[in-house]
C-alpha cells in the first residue's frame, strides 16, 4: 500500500499552549480576549511517581513517548508540588519496588533524576502537618498539609487516606480529562491567536491611527464568538495573498476586500477551520468539565471513557 498522503504543515500539539499562554496575555492587553486558559496546581504522592516511574521503564515502546501526566505537565496545564517526605521515599522505594517488580533500578533511577526535575519542592508549614500527624495515615501528612499550605487544586493520588486527612484526592482520570483538554484547547487557541495577531499585523501595515484601531479591538471583543473565530482565521487566510494585501487602503477595505475576493477553496477552508476550532473549543469543556467535578468532589466521573468520535486535529 503506498503510503498516505501529509499534510504540508504538522498538526498541533499540546505542547502549543505552553508558549500561547503568553501570546494570550499580550494580546488581552490589547483588548484582544481569548479567554482563559485553565491551569492546575497539584502536590503529588510518592505511589504516583512510582506508578509513571514503572510505566517509563516497563511499559513505554517509544523513546518519545509521553504518559498523560508528562503531556498535561509539557503544556503547563498541571504543575507539580512535592514536599521534602516524597523526595526521600521515593529514592528509598526504587530499589524495593524494582526488585518486587523484577525490573531495572538503575532505569527508574534514571527516569526519576529527569522526572523529579519537573517537581517544584516545597516544604509545608509546620503546624499543619504536625497537625494531620495524628490524622488516620501520618505517612500523608505531608502532602496534605502541602496542599492546603500552599492552596493547591488538590493530591494526585490513589490513596484513599487523602480524603480522609481531609485532602482532595486527585485520580489519574482527571490527568486524562486535562490531557485532552490540553489537545483540544491548543487547536482552538492555535486558531484564534494565529488570526489575532495577523489582525494586528494588518491594521499595523496600513497605517491606522491608534484610536481606530481601539475601535476595532471593542467592535471584535462584542462578536459572538464564532463570528470571531470565522473572521479571524479569514483575515489570516486572506490577507497572506500579496495580490489581496496589495490593493487594502485600509483595514476595513482590507477586511472586505480579503474575504471577498478569497477563492471558494479558500473560503472552504475558513468554514473547516472555524468548525474545527467551535469543536475543539467544546471537545474541550466537556473535559474541563469531567475534571473540575472530580477536583471539586462533585458528580466524580464513573470511568475513563472518552468520547466516542474525538475532535480533528487542525493543520496550521
Amino acid at each position: 500500500m503506498g503510503s498516505e498522503k501529509k499534510h504540508p504543515i504538522e498538526a498541533v500539539r499540546s505542547d502549543a499552549l505552553k508558549h500561547l499562554r503568553s501570546s494570550i496575555t499580550q494580546l488581552k492587553k490589547l483588548n484582544m480576549d481569548l479567554g482563559v486558559v485553565a491551569q492546575f496546581s497539584l502536590v503529588i504522592d510518592t505511589n504516583a511517581v512510582i506508578k509513571e516511574l514503572l510505566w517509563l521503564t516497563q511499559k513505554r515502546r517509544q523513546a518519545d513517548a509521553r504518559s498523560g501526566l508528562v503531556e498535561t505537565l509539557d503544556s503547563e496545564t498541571i504543575k507539580l508540588f512535592g514536599p521534602p517526605q516524597l523526595f526521600d521515599e521515593v529514592q528509598r522505594k526504587i530499589p524495593i519496588v524494582a526488585a518486587d517488580r523484577k525490573t531495572d533500578a538503575s532505569k527508574m533511577l534514571e527516569h526519576w533524576t529527569a522526572f523529579k526535575e519537573r517537581i517544584e519542592l516545597v516544604k509545608p508549614d509546620p503546624e499543619l502537618t504536625a497537625a494531620l500527624m495524628s490524622g488516620v495515615d501520618p505517612d500523608d501528612a505531608e502532602f496534605v498539609a502541602l496542599q492546603k499550605t500552599i492552596g493547591a487544586n488538590g493530591v494526585l493520588s490513589n490513596d484513599a487516606h487523602i480524603s480522609m486527612m481531609g485532602g482532595t484526592a486527585v485520580s489519574i482520570d482527571c490527568v486524562f480529562f486535562l490531557r485532552d483538554y490540553s489537545r483540544s484547547t491548543a487547536i482552538e487557541m492555535s486558531i484564534k491567536v494565529a488570526g489575532t495577531q495577523m489582525l494586528i499585523a494588518s491594521i499595523a501595515s496600513v497605517g491606522v491611527a491608534c484610536r481606530a484601531a481601539r475601535s476595532l479591538a471593542l467592535t471584535y471583543s462584542r462578536l459572538p464568538d464564532w463570528v470571531k473565530v470565522t473572521l479571524i482565521v479569514g483575515i489570516f487566510m486572506a490577507l497572506s495573498n500579496q495580490q489581496i494585501r496589495s490593493r487594502a487602503t485600509g483595514a476595513l477595505r482590507s477586511l472586505a476586500s480579503g474575504i471577498s475576493a478569497a477563492s471558494p477553496k479558500v473560503l472552504q477552508l475558513v468554514t473547516e477551520a472555524a468548525s474545527i476550532a467551535h469543536e475543539n473549543r467544546e471537545h474541550a469543556k466537556i473535559n474541563l468539565a469531567q475534571a473540575l467535578s472530580e477536583l471539586d468532589e462533585l458528580n466524580k466521573p464513573q470511568s475513563t471513557q472518552r468520547l466516542a468520535r474525538p475532535p480533528k486535529r487542525l493543520m496550521l
